[in-house]
């Protein structure tokens, strides 16, 4: 049984780039993404905390410590153990830790303070997502439709608002 894609029904996977007008949707697209980009820059500072960023700013420090108590103790189950009792209470085992970890890196070097550091790494999540939604887009239906999908993504305000404090769902 073959398996048929409906976008893809009716030509072939790849799309037809013999368009003219390509290079002025591609610079429109960028240009959206660097205006996007230039106000997230300009406004990460002046966002508040919210109810998960605090479970979230908490748990980057004990996953740094976790895995340094993992490898330090060999991988045994007892530290496994450990991680799964600590997080339960948070509910953190639903969400990925490489944010948080990463984020709880950046604050040790960062001259901004931890929530402000949070705030600029999720968002440049969400821009690196928004890049995502415009290479997918081209790749399905070409430049001009990847430029609509990054402006349509960009002027969504529940995506910009989001973009600051939500690194699980936004990107």
């Amino acid at each position: 049984m073959r398996i048929r894609w409906p976008i893809l029904c009716r030509g072939t996977a790849t799309p037809d780039w013999t368009d003219e007008s390509a290079p002025l949707w591609t610079v429109l697209a960028w240009g959206t993404l660097a205006g996007l980009l230039l106000i997230a820059l300009l406004t990460f500072g002046d966002y508040g905390v919210n109810s998960d960023e605090i479970a979230h700013f908490t748990n980057g420090p004990f996953l740094l410590d976790y895995y340094r108590l993992l490898i330090a103790e060999g991988f045994s189950p007892a530290t496994r153990t450990y991680y799964q009792a600590s997080t339960y209470a948070y509910d953190m085992f639903a969400y990925s830790g490489l944010v948080d970890m990463v984020t709880a890196l950046a604050c040790r070097v960062s001259p901004l303070s931890p929530i402000a550091t949070q705030h600029l790494i999720y968002a440049l999540i969400g821009i690196f997502g928004g890049i995502g939604c415009w290479k997918l887009a081209r790749w399905l239906r070409g430049p001009r439709t990847a430029f609509l999908a990054i402006l349509m993504l960009a002027l969504i305000p529940a995506y910009y608002g989001h973009l600051f404090n939500n690194p699980k769902d936004i990107p």
